[in-house]
């Protein structure tokens, strides 16, 4: 079980260690963490929406709002140093940025899992990034928390396949599952004193995604091919969710129009990118920026859902046009 807080180590060999993130994942982690005999848990951060769940399943233990960890550099309780209290800090599945002068008062380091390729995907949901960008593999990495985000040393990383129906919520769920495999073998070697890899990146081939220009990225760009209209519709697909970041959105004669399902569909000559070629009650076919469509098949106009069997009811016709700005009715006017 979960050891209470305190300043003093009741067994040097045993190695101290804090758990910071979010949801199942980890307490999956900390329920290994249980089971390991050269492991002490000292405190978990969560978030604060969470504490009642991790104070229900592990009752009253040191569960603290992930907003605390911060206290760590200001030596936590009286009179305790942090040092001797926590070897290792592990960040897992956690949205909140651990600084500098909070790792600099842990003992051995802090550890952290990224879903992305280091240093080529460095970043924020770089899983959606992947898909847009036509990658076939996904790599989940665990690294060491130093210096620019996620540019610490590796530590071990797996690599996984995205398939070509990959959605931004499939593929978050394969990273998570291959970075937990990952994390306990972390976790056995920290129990047995094994000193952990430490491999430089080359920084040189550093690319970094950030929150804005993922939450900024939604609109859909007609003279693209249809392959990358799909791909950017397919991984803001969190269904049954809501996308974290962005929803794929283009403006109709009929109003803002998002798009949640689609697929690539077969040529469509004498059309321009963006026209609407076909529209039934199951589909709206609009053409790209190649000879080839995109068949729409559940869609949002002005915040009301349609989906198969009702698409007629958004009164689009054939010749709309969808625009990556508001004049896409003027447009369909003079055209007409």
């Amino acid at each position: 079980m979960l050891k209470t807080d305190s300043c003093e180590i009741k067994n040097q060999n045993k190695r101290q260690i804090s758990f910071a993130g979010n949801g199942t994942p980890i307490a999956k982690l900390i329920d290994f963490a249980l089971t390991l005999r050269g492991i002490d848990v000292k405190t978990v951060f969560v978030a604060t929406d969470e504490l009642d769940f991790f104070r229900r399943r592990y009752g009253k233990y040191p569960l603290l709002s992930i907003e605390d960890i911060k206290h760590i550099e200001r030596g936590g309780q009286k009179g305790c140093d942090w040092k001797t209290v926590y070897d290792y800090l592990i960040s897992f599945n956690n949205k909140h940025l651990i600084e500098n002068d909070v790792l600099s008062n842990i003992r051995i380091g802090g550890i952290n899992f990224h879903a992305g390729a280091l240093p080529e995907y460095a970043g924020s949901y770089t899983y959606q990034w992947a898909i847009r960008n036509g990658e076939r593999t996904f790599t989940s990495t665990i690294h060491w928390i130093e210096g620019k985000t996620d540019a610490g040393p590796v530590i071990c990383k797996k690599e996984i396949s995205i398939s070509p129906s990959e959605t931004g919520l499939s593929l978050l769920m394969k990273a998570v599952d291959a970075a937990l495999e990952l994390m306990y073998i972390v976790l056995k070697d920290i129990g047995t004193g094994r000193t952990l890899p430490r491999i430089s990146q080359d920084l040189s081939k550093r690319r970094f995604y950030s929150m804005s220009k993922i939450c900024e990225s939604g609109m859909i760009e007609w003279n693209k091919t249809a392959e990358e209209v799909e791909r950017l519709i397919r991984a803001a697909d969190f269904s049954p969710l809501s996308s974290p970041t962005y929803e794929p959105y283009t403006y109709s004669p009929v109003g803002v129009f998002k798009v949640h399902k689609a697929k690539v569909g077969n040529q469509s000559p004498g059309f321009n990118a963006g026209e609407v070629v076909y529209i039934d009650n199951g589909c709206i076919v609009v053409k790209t920026g190649c000879e080839k469509s995109l068949v729409i098949t559940s869609l949002t106009i002005n915040d009301k859902r349609f989906k198969k069997g009702e698409i007629l009811k958004t009164k689009l016709n054939v010749g709309d046009y969808f625009e990556a700005n508001e004049h896409a009715s003027l447009r369909t006017q003079i055209c007409k």
